[in-house]
């Protein structure tokens, strides 16, 4: 680092920058971003001729698989690139939901290092409710309960 002319001694530096420093969000993005890469076009689900394995905004990353094996395959190679990184997932901030036309979804496991990963029949994504049947009913009955609200 220079500061004022001089040229302070080498420091390695054993962690990332600090939470609520202005240039975490942008970094975060970017190694997210070098993370992602290692698994674009691997296991996913195919869309208009394209596969698709995950979604990702700012922090908030969704792995998409077909089957239980490459979900697991998916956050394995994830894992060991942020490991890579010096980032490590957080167990309890990952969770898992499968997507199914089944009443009641299959119940399956996915496990980050040897901790497994709870299971969800919904959760919030970037605003609205998804829930395990693929529908929005909630978070669409929210939204209208919203707007009941605000035009009274």
């Amino acid at each position: 680092m220079r500061v004022e002319g001089e040229t302070s001694t080498y420091q390695k530096i054993k962690r990332g920058v600090w939470q609520g420093c202005v240039f975490s969000p942008d970094l975060f993005s970017l190694y997210s971003k070098f993370i992602m890469r290692n698994i674009e076009g691997l296991r996913g689900i195919h869309i208009g001729g394209h596969i698709i394995n995950y979604l990702r905004y700012a922090d908030d990353i969704v792995l998409i698989a077909e089957n239980t094996k490459d979900l697991q395959c998916l956050l394995d190679i994830v894992r060991e690139e942020s490991q890579k990184r010096g980032f490590e997932l957080n167990s309890k901030k990952t969770e898992i939901m499968v997507v199914s036309r089944e009443e009641t979804p299959p119940n399956i496991n996915i496990y980050i290092n040897d901790t497994k990963l709870q299971q969800r029949d919904q959760f919030k994504y970037l605003g609205p409710l998804i829930s395990s049947d693929g529908r929005d009913t909630t978070g669409i009955s929210s939204r209208i309960a919203q707007s009941k609200t605000i035009f009274k």
